[in-house]
């Protein structure tokens, strides 16, 4: 009985001794950062210190910047899914006319695929019960704006060069000394040695990287949702002229 009860004191016990325990990261905001692994803790770090800055320089999404964007994301959701209707009305004018060859009939077959799982998310948008990831979207779309007003923000304060991520432009150059400010005003203090050589070894810009330009022409010119929503609005008008 003492080895049952033994062994169902180890299985209950084995969550917490798999979790690595919680420790002490840093401080940031006079608020201290506690969590089981380095990467959360340089998450909070970014989001925290980055949203703060936002948020006393209101550049929050305003209602315009959202509508723009939507708009964005709506129109380049038709031209996608317009272009793949005429490729595959093409295929079936051909495909009447002769057979088709196995590279069409993939083609055709991964189109009608794309157009329905086209047509099962415009439903999912439309449909009411949905709301969590509509509003999940919606908060990607407002942390997309207020991210790219940000770095827009630092890239003006303290210039230097831009990387091109996936996330899109990045002033490497103004957030390494956006850190080093917040450090020097006490918005962040580090508790750990190694993860904060670690963040820095991050934050600080890979001048070999293929796309540091260290002279950017106007990289924050203008909203990439605002440039991309112009060329959309005329290849949309392009392909109903072609019609």
């Amino acid at each position: 009985m003492k080895l049952i009860a033994f062994l169902l004191t180890l299985l209950l016990l084995l969550p917490a001794l798999a979790k690595p325990p919680e420790k002490l990261f840093t401080t940031v905001l006079g608020k201290p950062i506690i969590v089981d692994d380095d990467k959360t803790a340089s998450r909070k770090v970014f989001t925290i210190l980055l949203d703060n800055y936002a948020k006393k320089n209101s550049l929050t999404p305003t209602s315009e910047e959202l509508n723009q964007y939507d708009k964005f994301i709506t129109l380049g959701r038709e031209l996608v899914h317009r272009e793949l209707e005429l490729e595959l009305e093409k295929l079936i004018v051909t495909e009447a006319a002769r057979p088709l060859s196995d590279i069409e009939l993939k083609k055709k077959n991964t189109t009608n695929s794309v157009l329905s799982t086209f047509s099962e998310r415009q439903l999912v948008r439309s449909n009411n019960n949905d709301q969590i990831k509509l509003s999940k979207e919606n908060n990607d779309i407002k942390k997309t704006i207020q991210r790219w007003k940000v770095n827009k923000s630092l890239y003006e304060k303290y210039g230097g060069g831009i990387v091109f991520q996936q996330a899109g432009l990045e002033p490497s150059d103004a957030w390494l000394q956006f850190f080093e400010n917040e450090v020097l005003i006490g918005n962040l203090f580090f508790h750990d040695s190694s993860f904060e050589a670690q963040f820095w070894e991050i934050i600080t810009p890979d001048k070999e990287h293929w796309s540091y330009n260290a002279q950017p022409q106007k990289p924050f010119d203008k909203p990439f949702w605002v440039s991309g929503l112009t060329i959309l609005e005329k290849k949309i008008q392009q392909l109903k002229l072609s019609e």
